[in-house]
């Protein structure tokens, strides 16, 4: 188990980490979207990609718990 770590997972994750992308970590925090009920929607978003419902910060519904 350890030589497959050592083979595969370390040098995946200095790649990954040289190309700037977090790999293994804790997901961001993401909200959900009031009217269709889908989560995963970015902090930052101010329109909902699946319903197109227009989203305030109050009617973000807090943060969404990460899938």
């Amino acid at each position: 188990m350890a030589v497959v770590y050592f083979a595969i997972v370390v040098p995946y994750r200095s790649y990954q980490r040289r190309r700037g992308v977090a790999v293994f970590t804790e997901p961001s925090p993401t909200k959900a979207c009031p009217a269709c009920l889908s989560d995963g929607l970015p902090l930052e978003a101010t329109k909902c990609r699946y319903c197109a419902t227009e989203l305030a910060v109050a009617d973000s519904g807090g943060l969404a718990e990460p899938a």
